[in-house]
């Protein structure tokens, strides 16, 4: 009964040496990992000429994707980092000699690894599927509310596939343009049209979803390619909606597979989203998950090993060295069989499943590789 206490004193110790290295590791991976992305967002809202607080929006949805990236990383390395200041201050040698197995280090560090394989799966399967969507959808929206941002001064800039448009002038204060150019071609049938303006303004239907250039006083000019008929109209005011889906809605959520959830995944995608998804393609995202997720435990059982390489008095960090390429190696061969699996070239088993099992069987044979007595009482002495 007296020695239950100091076991739990134990466990509390150990999970609050892991957590400084492990919260700092995440919260650098995430700055890390968000920088390039947020010097990207705020060209894109200077461009839009969008309010600051708008690239803080966009970035905050892609927190929850920039999370799972870190989280396994961090929690491998926080764990790594906090069993080697151990080693390099005989506390784990102390607590060898004491009679604690590896394995009850690893049952008290899985009150740091079930809560966060949880939040993983949490964040995979649900969070992160619709966080993308709503980013994609605040993107496009910007983008939508100003579709002639990067249009600028004497230049032709390609609006769509087949129209171009080239102003003359921009005005700073409302956007006004003058001296305006638009050529656009039709296949279908095949048709030329030339407009020519003073001057343009950009507006919208009474949907407030398509946005609409008005063009005011000027020339339309349409060539029927087919008759070699041409046909002129002079006008004043003339609404010329903008092509394409500048102005559109983005659609539904699950316009590919990494905005469906897993239940979305194994029935075959979204309905009504304009398009199918390949089975092959919906499988491997559901696999890639579960295996992402489920591998965290098992970075656990590999950190006390190779926390002990190097260790001692040299100092050397070959272990984390070696932590850090085989940690890689794995996250590579993850995706690299996604992709194959995704493509229908390897099965889901061979191209996922086997590094997931060899990563297990190694993280099993750590956990229960004993020390022998002759090395136990060779650093007790040391």
């Amino acid at each position: 009964m007296g020695a239950r206490p100091k076991m739990k004193t134990l466990d509390l110790y150990i999970i609050r040496r892991v957590l400084a290295p492990f919260s700092l590791a995440l919260a650098v991976l995430l700055m890390t990992l968000s920088l390039e992305r947020l010097l990207r967002l705020v060209k894109i809202t200077s461009e839009q000429k969008a309010p600051a607080f708008k690239t803080f929006e966009l970035l905050a949805y892609l927190l929850p994707h920039y999370l799972g990236l870190a989280l396994p990383a961090a929690l491998f390395l926080g764990i790594l980092l906090a069993m080697r200041r151990l080693q390099e201050d005989s506390e784990l040698t102390i607590i060898q000699s004491a009679g604690i197995s590896p394995r009850h280090l690893y049952k008290a560090l899985s009150l740091i690894i079930i809560p966060a394989t949880l939040l993983m799966l949490c964040l995979s399967c649900y969070i992160q599927p619709h966080a993308r969507h709503t980013y994609r959808a605040a993107l496009h929206g910007l983008v939508a509310e100003n579709p002639l941002a990067n249009l600028r001064p004497g230049i032709f800039l390609e609006i769509s596939e087949n129209t171009v448009l080239r102003a003359e002038y921009i005005s700073r204060e409302d956007g006004t343009l003058e001296n305006v150019f638009i050529s656009r071609k039709k296949s279908n049938p095949p048709q030329h049209l030339l407009i020519g303006a003073e001057k343009a303004r950009i507006s919208r239907n009474d949907d407030e979803t398509r946005p609409v250039l008005i063009l005011e006083n000027g020339n339309l000019i349409q060539e029927n390619l087919n008759r070699n008929k041409n046909s002129r109209l002079t006008f004043q005011s003339y609404p010329w909606p903008l092509p394409g889906t500048l102005g559109e809605p983005y659609g539904l959520r699950g316009q590919d597979e990494r905005e469906m959830t897993p239940r979305e995944l194994l029935t075959g995608g979204v309905k009504n989203v304009g398009h199918e998804t390949p089975p092959a393609r919906l499988k491997a995202e559901f696999h890639t998950r579960l295996v992402q997720a489920l591998s965290l435990p098992f970075f656990a059982l590999w950190a006390l090993p190779l926390a002990l390489i190097g260790a001692g008095r040299t100092g050397k960090a070959g272990g984390i060295i070696l932590a850090a390429a085989l940690f890689v190696l794995y996250e590579k061969i993850i995706g690299l069989g996604e992709a194959y699996a995704a493509n229908g070239t390897a099965q889901i088993w061979l191209a996922l499943w086997t590094p997931f099992a060899a990563l297990g069987l190694s993280g099993w044979l750590f956990m229960h590789y004993k020390i022998p007595e002759k090395l136990k009482t060779t650093e007790t002495t040391l």
